[in-house]
């Protein structure tokens, strides 16, 4: 785990206080499910989306300039380095979008709880 963190670089950070955020929220919208706090949670999933997004974009950026940058010698494995930055540039997606999938799965939940409730006061 500490491997697949080091990998995504400074980006997992602001990821993982975002998507935590985002599921507490959901968390507390399942509990006590109201409308109003349907907007916090999608700004709060999106905030999540965008810095996996960035993360995602800035590590592969560095990574195509390493490629750019290796020396005569090895220039011809650029595909080698590539892929291995590659894959590592995916935790940010990787982290972000799990977080996501979890809070939202949580919504439903919340969401349910509220149709059932708005059924009966009905």
């Amino acid at each position: 785990m500490i491997e697949f963190f080091q990998s995504g670089g400074m980006p997992m950070w602001f990821i993982l206080a975002f998507g935590l955020a985002a599921l507490g929220g959901a968390i507390f919208f399942a509990v006590r499910p109201d409308e109003l706090r349907l907007g916090a949670l999608r700004a709060m999933s999106w905030a999540t989306f965008f810095a996996s997004l960035s993360g995602f974009i800035g590590a592969v950026a560095t990574t195509l300039r390493a490629c750019v940058q290796l020396p005569p010698a090895e220039a011809s494995n650029w595909h080698v380095y590539f892929m291995q930055g590659f894959a590592e540039s995916s935790a940010n997606l990787i982290l972000g979008l799990s977080l996501l999938a979890l809070t939202w799965l949580v919504i439903a939940v919340g969401l349910r709880r509220l149709a059932a409730r708005e059924a009966r006061g009905a």
